[in-house]
């Protein structure tokens, strides 16, 4: 059923205009700051979205030293009034905290659609129980909802999308047109807040590991549905890091989350040209063996004797993957020893 918004939230003018009050949301973080302004201005015009409706929360870290830096940012901006928001640090807790503290009847959210505003766009309609939607090219009112439209399928389609209650939480795609200069020339009004300070958390910070790529090894073991369960999957992983031995998978592994998804090998991941690849449990379709296909030599070991795979491996070992690779692994392992 179809939920009409709130009158509180439509504003009548004099000429009979319905207008809605609306909020940008804007990170200065980040050097794009002109880029977010450009796009937002260009798609407040193009979707006749008033001026005067909007309000703009900026969150920057500029202290009161350097607050004239922020003089740029209001020349560019699309709206009639701004609040600049202070934290040492961008920190996406500190801005839902002060946003989720924030009611100006803003019906309608925006945000610019790269990753830090999609984040916020998601987590901000939970804590506001509202409606949101990602990467949208266009929106208008419709009998007082508001119509999305987005690309999806690729690209290749454009869909529409009814957004039936409020508030709206939406992000523009970051591949909308910039526009080419300011559009506008009247005052902005502008405030300034500092509560939106970074106390009060305790950041913890885990430094990534870069592993070696799994490409640049000799040999590789490469992990498919054969396997049964993550549980198999982590017990050859554990085996093969025994022996310095990289782990990447077939695509129904990863996709039932076993391995991640940056070690998926086939036409829709790695191609692989190493010296040697173990395969376990893998049936050998032909979008994986577009991956493996280019190493020198390949060994499988399947259950299925008949399997695509076999015959086209160097060798091909029928019988129990986790059993087989766990007695190579050990004697791979006391031979490491013997010659050290």
């Amino acid at each position: 059923m179809l939920q009409k918004l709130p009158e509180s939230c439509l504003i009548t003018t004099k000429n009979g205009y319905r207008s809605m009050k609306y909020t940008l949301i804007i990170n200065n973080f980040y050097d794009n700051v002109r880029e977010q302004l450009l796009k937002l201005g260009h798609f407040l015009s193009e979707n006749n979205l008033k001026r005067d409706d909007g309000y703009a929360i900026v969150f920057h870290k500029y202290s009161a030293e350097n607050i004239q830096a922020l003089d740029s940012i209001t020349e560019l901006m699309p709206v009639s009034h701004v609040r600049y928001v202070y934290s040492n640090q961008y920190v996406p807790e500190i801005c839902l905290d002060y946003l989720t503290t924030q009611d100006n009847g803003s019906s309608l959210y925006l945000f610019i659609g790269d990753i830090w505003g999609n984040e916020l766009c998601a987590r901000l309609s939970v804590r506001l129980k509202g409606l949101c939607i990602t990467d949208i090219t266009s929106l208008c009112r419709k009998s007082n909802l508001f119509l999305a439209k987005k690309k999806i399928c690729s690209g290749h389609i454009l869909g529409s999308f009814e957004l039936t209650g409020e508030p709206c939480l939406v992000s523009i795609n970051k591949s909308y047109d910039e526009a080419a200069s300011p559009s506008h020339s009247e005052s902005v009004e502008v405030s300034y807040d500092r509560t939106a300070l970074s106390t009060g958390y305790e950041l913890q910070f885990t430094p990534v590991v870069k592993e070696e790529s799994f490409t640049d090894s000799p040999c590789i073991l490469v992990c498919g549905l054969g396997l049964s369960n993550k549980e198999h999957v982590l017990a050859v992983e554990n085996c093969a890091g025994e022996i310095n031995l990289p782990v990447a998978g077939s695509r129904p592994c990863v996709m039932n989350a076993w391995l991640p998804v940056d070690r998926l090998i086939g036409v829709s991941g790695t191609i692989l040209k190493n010296n040697l690849a173990i395969l376990l449990g893998v049936s050998g379709a032909p979008a994986f063996y577009t991956g493996v296909e280019k190493c020198k030599h390949i060994i499988s070991i399947n259950t299925d004797k008949d399997a695509p795979i076999t015959k086209k491996s160097d060798l091909a070992i029928c019988g129990d993957c986790t059993e087989i690779f766990t007695k190579f692994s050990k004697l791979v392992k006391e031979e490491y020893q013997h010659n050290e």
